[in-house]
């Protein structure tokens, strides 16, 4: 599901996803479900249920961020009602906004509301995500790259099944660069464990690397 080209600018995509079984994507950034913005000011609206996503690099994957070119005031909302995402190098792919050195990815709002979803065994080594995403159940970066700022990332999990992944369940960061440049600043990631979903095991960093004036910020409530 992509906003990617210049005629794509401000459109909305509502889409449903339902009863169907995603696996073995291997090759290339290889995400068994996507949603990308890749250009400003799309939105795309996404309700799964009862899908089976297993066996891929990466499950699901999250991103406002240009091809190139910089980006503002892209949204993403996903929605999952008793999903299984198990086995795959990464479950979730999580990012509200994915800079470059030269082009920039601000202003992005993600909202992922996950109820009865299962999302367990994923970190599987041999299906390491070739993207930078962390071997884990979820790997969250409100801020993800070189620049990118006031991007705001919301996760909310109700009695969700979150277990047995590569240690933690949970990677969470305000905003995560891959190299010493900062990822960005006033980036915001919060994560909501609620019911069975508290159980999960959780790694969080305001900003990797550390950022001095502390704009970067990540909330996890239980």
């Amino acid at each position: 599901f992509r906003n990617r080209m210049e005629e794509h600018l401000n459109r909305v995509i509502n889409a449903t996803l339902e009863h169907s079984e995603i696996f073995g994507a291997t090759s290339g950034v290889a995400s068994g479900v996507a949603l990308q913005n890749r250009i400003s000011g799309s939105q795309i609206k996404l309700d799964m249920k009862q899908n089976y996503i297993h066996g891929c690099k990466i499950g699901v994957f999250n991103l406002n961020g240009g091809l190139g070119n910089s980006i503002d005031n892209c949204s993403l909302d996903l929605t999952s009602h008793s999903d299984r995402i198990e086995d795959n190098g990464c479950g979730l792919d999580l990012s509200a906004g994915s800079g470059t050195a030269t082009a920039y990815s601000n202003n992005g709002l993600v909202n992922v509301k996950m109820y009865g979803t299962i999302i367990k065994n994923n970190g599987v080594g041999q299906l390491t995500p070739t993207n930078g995403a962390l071997l884990s159940g979820i790997y969250a970066a409100s801020a993800y790259g070189a620049i990118a700022s006031s991007n705001i990332l919301n996760i909310s999990l109700f009695g969700c099944d979150i277990s047995n992944n590569n240690a933690p369940d949970i990677y969470a960061y305000g905003a995560f660069s891959p190299t010493p440049v900062i990822a960005g600043s006033n980036n915001r990631c919060d994560v909501y464990l609620n019911g069975l979903s508290a159980n999960s095991t959780v790694v969080s960093a305001a900003s990797i690397p550390a950022e001095p004036a502390g704009t970067n910020v990540v909330n996890v409530y239980r």
